[in-house]
């Protein structure tokens, strides 16, 4: 695994990331587990143990969550969606998912 330790520490440099965690799962078993950068302004060595928010990185999976949600309604009935939604309306276009992006 000492390929992580030398590209890692590149990207992490090229792109401006002051700290990260990567693990590596193979066949069920965490194989690797290491942290790099620092995890503070006050320059503490990231732990491979480290919880880092996620901040904007939800967007794109809510995004994702929410156009899949929309193609399977696409495909049931109305009375079937009206369970759920009162006012739900079905269109043949996506909801305008940039309210939920914001």
């Amino acid at each position: 695994m000492a390929s992580f330790d030398r590209i890692i520490p590149d990207l992490m440099k090229k792109w401006g990331i002051p700290g990260g965690a990567v693990a590596v799962v193979k066949d069920g078993r965490l194989v690797l587990a290491r942290g790099y950068g620092y995890a503070d302004q006050a320059k503490q060595s990231v732990q491979p143990d480290a919880l880092f928010r996620i901040a904007s990185v939800s967007k794109p999976l809510t995004a994702v969550a929410i156009l899949k949600l929309w193609r399977r309604a696409a495909s049931i009935s109305m009375p079937r969606l009206s369970c759920f939604a009162t006012t739900f309306h079905l269109h043949r276009v996506p909801p305008p998912i940039h309210g939920f992006m914001t």
